[in-house]
């Protein structure tokens, strides 16, 4: 899964995005489906984080403004791509999303999750949100899939 999202196509790592901007609509929203205000609102948000990551010299700033982007557990700038999009994520969404990072099969590192861990974030449930074929930008067609920790995991409802 890995190497099929992440180092794939850049498809492949918007579909891990907008996956990430949904669950945004649902677990900080409070929305029943997702809409484009609210994706838009979490790719802001992302973009903001990570321009401030950007700006912040970690072995200098104080355990405060480390924690207000949920870098705590960080005393360098050595996030890869993964760990920094989990970290961020995590943050702005209010839930630790190991569990949907270790079902898209995405390497985070133990620094990333003792950065989450102290946040005392609760953890995320596995939502994916189904949309029909050739039908993307129809974001109120789709469904709310929980998916399993582990074990088989339904066919995708079309």
């Amino acid at each position: 899964m890995e190497k099929r999202l992440w180092r794939g196509s850049d498809n492949a790592k918007q579909a891990v995005h907008m996956q990430l901007a949904h669950n945004y609509t649902k677990l900080h929203q409070g929305k029943a489906k997702p809409d484009l205000q609210g994706v838009l609102e979490f790719m802001r948000l992302l973009n903001t984080s990570q321009r401030l990551y950007n700006q912040i010299d970690l072995s200098k700033a104080s355990q405060a403004e480390k924690n207000k982007l949920g870098l705590g557990a960080f005393n360098q700038k050595n996030l890869s791509r993964p760990d920094m999009l989990y970290v961020l994520s995590s943050k702005i969404i209010g839930y630790d999303l190991k569990a949907m990072f270790a079902l898209y099969g995405l390497p985070i590192t133990e620094t990333a999750q003792d950065s989450v861990a102290l946040l005392k974030l609760p953890e995320a449930p596995l939502n994916f949100y189904t949309q029909p074929a050739n039908r993307a930008n129809h974001l109120n067609e789709g469904t709310w899939v929980t998916l399993p920790a582990t074990g088989p995991i339904a066919d995708y409802p079309n």
